[in-house]
Order: structure tokens, then sequence, then C-alpha cells
């Protein structure tokens, strides 16, 4: 997203649609407003390493809320079928595992 910014400057916002073109996850689209650019200094180090953090925060965030959906899957999964339910109980707590490491970075960013 930064290098399509910098490329382009002279655009007063950055939309949506135009953001599509990069193949971002449409999840993460979804999620977003237009940006002004002006807003943005391309050129201070603090403001790009505060996008970079957003952007970080905002993919961790994701990676969790999927994990979390796995975990009901599998949850609800298990209710309808008792012959594996102790190897869905064992993915279900590896996925809760990782989802608490994705917090802790989460919150470390």
């Amino acid at each position: 997203i930064l290098k399509f910014i910098i490329k382009n400057e002279e655009m007063d916002k950055i939309t949506i649609d135009k953001l599509k073109s990069l193949n971002l996850s449409e999840d993460y689209l979804l999620n977003l407003y237009s940006m002004k650019i002006e807003n943005i200094n391309v050129n201070d180090k603090k403001s790009i390493e505060e996008i970079i953090k957003k952007v970080k925060k905002n993919k961790l965030q994701d990676d969790i809320d999927n994990l979390l959906k796995k975990q009901k899957e599998l949850e609800n999964g298990k209710s309808n079928d008792n012959s594996n339910a102790k190897e869905v109980d064992v993915q279900v707590m590896e996925i809760a595992i990782k989802i608490v490491e994705l917090r802790k970075i989460l919150e470390n960013i």
C-alpha cells in the first residue's frame, strides 16, 4: 500500500477500488475507508512506521479472527461427529494457543 501511495502522490484520495488493484484480501479491504494523502507524510520516518504498525496490527487481527472462525467451525463439527472428538479437541487447543500467541504479539506492537 505504501508503495502505491508514494507512486500516486498526486491523487487526493486512495479509494477501495484503487486498492483492489493491489490484490489485497477482500476482508482487509472491506475494513478500509478512503484515506486522504495529505494526512500521510511519506517523507517522515515516524509516519511511515505508524502506517506499517497499523498494517501489521490489521493483519494480526485478521489472522486472529480467521482462527476464531476455524475454531468455532471445528467445535460445531465435533458436536455432530463424536468419533473424532479427541482429535478435534487437540486441533481446537492448538488454535487457542496460536490465538494467545498472536494476541501477545498484537499487544506488543
